[in-house]
């Protein structure tokens, strides 16, 4: 493989952009990719930071352009009214790159890396929060306290959910190691660097990259060792 990307993947209120806000400062050599957006700016959203802001002539020039490893419509609550918006998720620059991505996007963007995408290896992290209920409980929580919150989205978005990911079963099947239990923070954090070092250590040509992460973690007194034969995933303990 000549890139790696890490998709994190997770329900509405799992926790996803907090957790890549967290593992940023201390996977410096790592670039996110930032999805671009036909849909309005949100209060306290920066351009470029969040996503890439943009109106639906632009989007449609881009997905002409073939910029977009995967692009996606939904219809949305939008002011109190039904709306469709865009999403595109961009190539990668970089050899390697971090970016969230809704489950049917990835499963989308792993389909056209096996078929159309040449030498780009994909490592899901998928986030959870220990029921469905404690996640809707987070959504409504955090949408309360925007200025003008929009609780049909956040219904919608979870009804959603419900029906786009796999069942906890499948999901065990599917992500083996790759699922993370959203319980404290800083704790799925420095969890999430042992995964990423892992599975960096294990390609010769991008141990340069995970060789970083063998320090103190900025969230947490852990000292990473890629080499330790256990840690601590979720409350369990899995082998490496």
């Amino acid at each position: 493989a000549s890139k790696i990307i890490f998709c994190i993947i997770g329900k509405m209120g799992s926790g996803k952009d907090s957790v890549l806000r967290k593992l940023k400062p201390d996977i410096p050599e790592i670039s996110t990719i930032v999805p671009v957006t036909t849909r309005e700016k949100r209060p306290g959203e920066k351009d470029g930071i969040e996503y890439i802001f943009v109106d639906d002539n632009e989007f449609d020039k881009m997905v002409m352009d073939k910029k977009f490893m995967e692009h996606r419509k939904y219809n949305v609550m939008q002011n109190g009214k039904k709306a469709i918006t865009q999403y595109g998720y961009p190539y990668p620059n970089d050899k390697v790159s971090i970016v969230i991505c809704p489950y049917l996007v990835y499963k989308a963007i792993s389909s056209n890396i096996l078929n159309e995408i040449k030498n780009v290896k994909i490592f899901p992290i998928y986030i959870k929060t220990a029921s469905e209920d404690e996640a809707l409980y987070r959504a409504i929580n955090r949408e309360a306290r925007k200025p003008v919150p929009n609780f049909r989205e956040v219904a919608r978005r979870f009804v959603s959910d419900l029906s786009d990911f796999p069942s906890e079963s499948e999901a065990k099947m599917e992500f083996g190691d790759s699922i993370f239990i959203n319980y404290d923070l800083n704790k799925t954090v420095d969890e999430i660097l042992h995964y990423i070092d892992e599975k960096l250590e294990n390609i010769e040509t991008f141990r340069s990259y995970g060789k970083q992460y063998n320090t103190v973690s900025s969230t947490s007194n852990t000292k990473y060792n890629p080499k330790s034969s256990t840690y601590n995933r979720g409350g369990m303990n899995n082998s490496s």
